[in-house]
């Protein structure tokens, strides 16, 4: 089995203050990207001035970096919002 089929499509979705989502988006992108070396793709949905916006990040990785992404980005990240 070659590492390509190992490889498997991913995405997360978190909700985060309107205010903060495009400064959450940033530092998301480069932390995961310095830390794993995977560039992922970070969709914002919704408007600014919503109460909570969903961040959607979509990578392509084997299932054990996505659990580590995962779990780095709930340690990491302050969403601003208690579900």
């Amino acid at each position: 089995m070659s590492k390509f089929e190992m490889m498997h499509p991913q995405e997360f979705k978190f909700y985060v203050k309107g205010l903060y989502a495009e400064q959450i988006a940033y530092n998301m992108r480069k932390r995961i990207f310095s830390r794993f070396n995977i560039r992922p793709d970070i969709e914002i949905g919704g408007f600014n001035d919503d109460e909570k916006r969903p961040i959607k990040v979509r990578l392509f990785a084997t299932s054990q970096i996505l659990i580590d992404v995962s779990e780095f980005i709930n340690q990491s990240f302050d969403f601003g919002i208690s579900e």
